[in-house]
């Protein structure tokens, strides 16, 4: 496909870049979206879960370009590392989508009888968002160690391979 591996390489290593950015992007703009803090507050934790699980689709997309990159280069280190980060990021979606669940059951008395259909809707959508994103994230931790090989010596990239045999 390419004819220098070379600036195949470069293209992938971009992604790094490309996902970097989002990644910080993403972040930034959730959590001044959210801030002050007020943890305590069940209409605070519900509308934070909210516009965080909001942004769930360009995480996702940066997920995507880092698994790329590093299956593509041959990364082994970097596959692994990425899959053991999801570990904590499956668990901590669960059990926020836990508290997001009983926020809006303890939640739904107090909205207005004509909203409660959308409030619904919406909170069915970041539930069901947030459970799958947990899932995600625990089959791309299962999938990085378990498709990276023991030993990574002589093992090319899957997509580029430079002369000699080395990712």
């Amino acid at each position: 496909m390419f004819h220098d591996p070379r600036r195949a390489r470069q293209l992938f290593a971009a992604l790094y870049l490309a996902a970097g950015l989002i990644l910080i992007d993403q972040t930034a703009e959730t959590v001044a979206a959210i801030l002050p803090f007020r943890a305590g507050d069940p209409q605070w934790r519900f509308g934070a879960f909210g516009l965080a699980i909001g942004h769930a689709t360009a995480f996702l997309v940066a997920d995507v370009l880092v698994l790329t990159a590093a299956v593509s280069l041959g990364h082994r280190r970097i596959l692994r590392g990425w899959g053991i980060l999801h570990l904590p990021l499956a668990v901590l979606l669960a059990v926020t989508t836990v508290i997001f669940l009983l926020d809006a059951v303890e939640l739904r008395a107090s909205i207005q009888p004509a909203s409660r259909p959308a409030v619904t809707l919406q909170a069915a959508r970041a539930s069901l968002v947030g459970s799958l994103g947990a899932l995600f994230c625990l089959a791309t931790a299962i999938g990085s160690w378990r498709s990276t090989p023991a030993s990574p010596r002589g093992q090319p990239g899957i997509l580029i391979d430079q002369p000699g045999g080395r990712a």
